[in-house]
């Protein structure tokens, strides 16, 4: 009798095991899913960020570096595209360049520090290229943005560029709990010189 007794206990517990075991197997998972999926978009937030000031960079050096006139043409955006999308492939296993979005702007401000919307001021305005994934914008669009408004010390007014890039990362811990954490973005914001 106390042979039974003792068998169904191990019985019981061998069960509560189980049950004990499948929870935390479960929470250890959720939990690895998820460091798993940060670490991916945060590798990937600091690509772009890299990338976005690096190509900010780029664009404000453009007329030392393309030669042309102090507006920005949608080639010479074009370009910069292929060169942070082509670093990107170079530099990021498992990149895919469909994913990739970019949206740069020129904002080029007139002597009193706006520009009027009829754009016969061919030295004013914003010039504005989208480039790749659809829906790349920045927080910040830097259109009837006045009071960005700076003038250097020799009194001209500053030219300021902006380069937005998005990438639509992936959404393993999201698709979990029902939420969508895969588009990343990255904005940097310049003055010419």
């Amino acid at each position: 009798m106390v042979k039974n007794s003792h068998n169904s206990t191990l019985l019981r517990q061998q069960g509560v095991f189980i049950v004990e075991f499948a929870l935390i197997a479960m929470f250890i998972t959720t939990f690895l899913v998820f460091v798993s999926d940060m670490t991916a978009s945060q590798t990937m937030h600091g690509q772009l960020q890299r990338l976005s000031y690096s190509g900010v960079n780029i664009i404000k050096e453009r007329t030392q570096l393309y030669g042309g006139s102090g507006r920005m043409t949608a080639d010479q955006a074009g370009q910069l595209f292929g060169v942070l999308k082509n670093s990107l492939t170079r530099t990021m296993n498992g990149f895919e360049p469909d994913r990739f979005g970019m949206h740069v702007e020129q904002l080029i401000f007139n002597d009193a520090g706006n520009c009027n919307e009829t754009g016969d001021d061919d030295d004013c305005g914003l010039e504005s290229f989208s480039l790749g994934r659809e829906g790349c914008l920045p927080a910040l669009v830097l259109q009837n943005r006045n009071e960005l408004f700076l003038k250097t010390s020799w009194g001209n007014p500053v030219t300021l560029y902006q380069v937005t890039l998005c990438y639509q990362g992936v959404n393993w811990y999201g698709n979990l709990v029902g939420k969508d954490f895969s588009r990343l973005q990255s904005s940097s914001l310049m003055m010419g010189r």
